[in-house]
């Protein structure tokens, strides 16, 4: 089982009517808010992650009125945030991000003054590079990705890529079709000729 967080707005938590529900029909559901941000985790198989959150928040609109799905909760950390999940002083995290092998970041904030990872890459560093399991079995950022998309209905990008590509193939149109009919009509000698010219028409076609 994997945990799979969604960005939600639109829910007020303490409603009586919102906790029957949620008692009811997602109990197997966790709630959460964090500094006004309320977030639900879906515990789901690996295999089926896409389409079981789907359903999870696709129920949760439809039960819910007013609920709306902002996108999947990436679980962003700064340095003082690995210092606390893992274990070690700020300094010690500061010295594993300066490690070439760790996870790029995955954004920055004020103007590039200060680093954020997201946290399931740092987990699978840690795992990797110090031998430190934190025993959290995280969904890729590709997995993320893959279900927001989906949550949004928009097209992935390699979707998106091949459409292009697609579009973008030149056309190649005959030019022998209108020789063909003279084959018919034609006899002897003339009719040879004929088909000779367009067996080399193929041959330059298929050049192009």
């Amino acid at each position: 089982m994997i945990e799979i967080t969604l960005r939600v707005s639109g829910i007020d938590l303490e409603s009586e009517a919102t906790e029957n529900v949620l008692a009811e029909q997602f109990s197997d559901t966790f709630w959460e808010t964090v500094d006004g941000m309320v977030t639900v985790t879906a515990f789901v198989e690996r295999r089926d992650a896409v389409a079981e959150v789907i359903d999870v928040a696709r129920r949760l609109e439809k039960q819910l009125d007013g609920l709306k799905i902002v996108g999947v909760h990436r679980d962003l950390v700064g340095v003082t945030d690995i210092a606390q999940r893992a274990g070690v002083s700020r300094e010690g995290a500061r010295k594993w991000t300066a490690a070439k092998d760790f996870p790029v970041p995955f954004d920055y904030i004020g103007a590039g003054s200060m680093k954020i990872w997201a946290w399931t890459e740092i987990a699978s560093w840690l795992k990797s590079a110090r031998e430190l399991d934190l025993e959290e079995d995280l969904p890729s950022l590709e997995l993320m990705t893959q279900i927001e998309n989906c949550l949004m209905r928009n097209p992935d990008h390699t979707s998106v890529q091949w459409h292009q590509a697609v579009m973008k193939l030149p056309t190649v149109q005959p030019k022998f079709q209108t020789v063909l009919p003279a084959v018919r009509v034609s006899a002897g000698g003339r009719a040879q000729k004929v088909v000779t010219a367009v067996y080399d028409l193929v041959g330059a076609a298929a050049h192009v």
